[in-house]
This record gives structure tokens, C-alpha cells and sequence, in this order.
């Protein structure tokens, strides 16, 4: 049996005709809009109100688009693509295309060969820990940018055109990044 604060009645008009909700007169108040709106339902064969369309359906978010892709994906000149002015400019980019989401997949420190089993396995899958961020996506150039490296310390630019060799990067920039640490 419905409680006191929830007596609703229903009424049925005709045979086979669906039943209209009739919220009582002495719910309908300023402070409650759902109840309100609820009793401003026209009735069948009444005109819509004007404000119909404000009420139902509920405004939608507007759609949003975006790309997958790993920051190691990005050009870069050492070697890797990395979360320096290449990720900047690929975000304005992705601005300008009205574009809204850049999903970056992990940025975990990557699983690490393992010598005589596997090579060259440096999948962001296998990480070995969800709290730590790559050191490899940091760019070395923001490094010198922020006084933490000189420009002389740099390597040679190199890579960039093909797949990543992990192995080279890793030998290249982590000690970098140790000295700028």
C-alpha cells in the first residue's frame, strides 16, 4: 500500500486507453519542480505545453571526440616521443580539431627485457608498478628548458622516423634524466 506522502491517483478514461498520472493539487508547490511538471502533463487531446521541451528529455552532453595513442607514439628527437613540445603541439592539434579526449593508454614504467627470455619487451602493459610514471616520456628538451640539464649534455638527434628501439632510448636519456633527478 503506497504511504501517505506518495498518494497518487490514477484514473482510466476509456476502455483500451492508457492511464493519465494526476499528481494532487496539494503537491504541487515552487519547491517541487518534479511534481510540478508531473502535474502539468496535458492531458489526451489537450495541446503540449509551452514549455514542453525544456522539460523532457533531459538535455544531453554534448558529443565529444578524441584518439587513442600512446605519447611514446608522438615524434620525437630522441629516439621516442615523449611529454615534451611535440605532446604540446599534438594537444593543440587535437584542440583545434574540436577534439575533446587524448587517451594515453598507461604511462607506467614498461616491462623490461629479460635477458635470454625475451629481448626486447617493452610493452606499457606489463608494468611492474601502477604508481610510478615512464621515465622515458620525459622530455629532455623541457629539461634543459628548466635548467635541470645543459644543452651541450644532449644527445645527437636520432630515431624518430621508425619504431622505437627501447633498448637504444634507454642506454640514451635514462642517465640523462638520473644526472637532471
Amino acid at each position: 500500500s503506497p504511504s501517505a506522502s506518495m498518494s497518487l491517483s490514477f484514473a482510466t478514461r476509456a476502455h483500451n486507453t492508457p492511464r493519465v498520472f494526476r499528481a494532487p493539487a496539494h503537491r504541487v508547490s515552487s519547491s517541487s519542480s518534479r511534481a510540478a511538471r508531473m502535474s502539468a502533463r496535458a492531458a489526451v487531446g489537450t495541446p503540449v505545453p509551452a514549455n514542453y521541451a525544456d522539460q523532457y528529455p533531459a538535455k544531453r552532453d554534448d558529443r565529444r571526440a578524441g584518439v587513442v595513442m600512446h605519447p611514446t607514439s608522438l615524434p620525437g628527437p630522441y629516439g621516442i616521443g615523449d611529454a615534451g613540445p611535440e605532446a604540446r603541439a599534438f594537444v593543440d592539434w587535437l584542440a583545434k580539431g574540436k577534439m575533446s579526449i587524448w587517451q594515453v593508454l598507461p604511462l607506467v614504467p614498461p616491462g623490461r627485457p629479460i635477458p635470454g627470455v625475451r629481448e626486447d619487451y617493452w610493452s606499457p602493459y606489463s608494468g611492474r608498478d601502477a604508481h610510478c610514471g615512464n621515465t622515458l616520456i620525459i622530455s629532455l628538451d623541457d629539461l634543459v628548458s628548466d635548467g635541470l640539464l645543459a644543452a651541450a649534455e644532449l644527445p645527437r638527434p636520432y630515431g624518430g622516423h621508425s619504431n622505437v628501439d627501447f633498448n637504444a632510448v634507454a642506454a640514451t636519456n635514462e642517465p640523462l634524466i638520473e644526472k637532471a633527478a
